[in-house]
């Protein structure tokens, strides 16, 4: 009897295993990285010199940053939109790796309703943090980006046996690499 109970929850934990890392398709994160890349160029193209200090304006910037006293003031909007906004190309072609990297496994372990629902929440939570602490606006989907990190960080300790070394070789570098560009920044 311990034999055949031992060997039932192998085979349930076996399916459970086949089907969190069977592959599937990735949409949603491809969707998101061609949403910010079309906004960043619309917004590169639409941007030109300020009047005063001559520095380059980002359009969409001025108008979808996230900046606290306006979002006080009723546009709520700015919680979500400066998520699809970034700064340079040094600022989206990190973001976008990184989103590349963590956001196509999250994609795939923990499926689409949850990877959006994470991916939002997280953003958002970021952007309503940044606007309280911060006095100036700020754009970029690194708040999206950190709560999938930690998303990740979790289903890897989660399924640690299985999953040792990918932690080591793709998801720590990619943290390491967004602090840094956070703490730089």
């Amino acid at each position: 009897n311990v034999t055949k109970d031992i060997n039932a929850k192998t085979e349930r934990d076996n399916k459970v295993y086949e089907k969190t890392f069977k592959p599937k398709p990735v949409i949603i994160t491809y969707l998101l990285i061609l949403a910010c890349i079309a906004t960043y160029f619309i917004d590169f193209i639409l941007s030109g010199p300020d009047v005063i200090t001559g520095e380059t304006l980002g359009v969409l910037g001025v108008w979808g940053a996230n900046f606290g006293p306006y979002v006080k003031d009723g546009q709520i909007y700015r919680i979500v939109s400066h998520m699809f906004l970034h700064l340079s190309l040094v600022h989206i072609l990190c973001n976008m790796y990184s989103l590349f990297v963590v956001g196509s496994q999250i994609e795939t372990f923990l499926g689409k309703a949850k990877y959006i629902f994470i991916y939002f929440v997280s953003g958002i939570c970021g952007g309503l943090l940044s606007g309280l602490l911060n006095a100036n606006p700020s754009v970029g989907a690194s708040g999206a980006i950190f709560g999938l990190m930690g998303a990740m960080l979790y289903f890897c300790y989660h399924y640690r046996t299985h999953l040792g070394e990918a932690l080591k070789r793709q998801i720590l570098p990619v943290i390491i690499l967004n602090l840094g560009i956070g703490f730089l920044s």
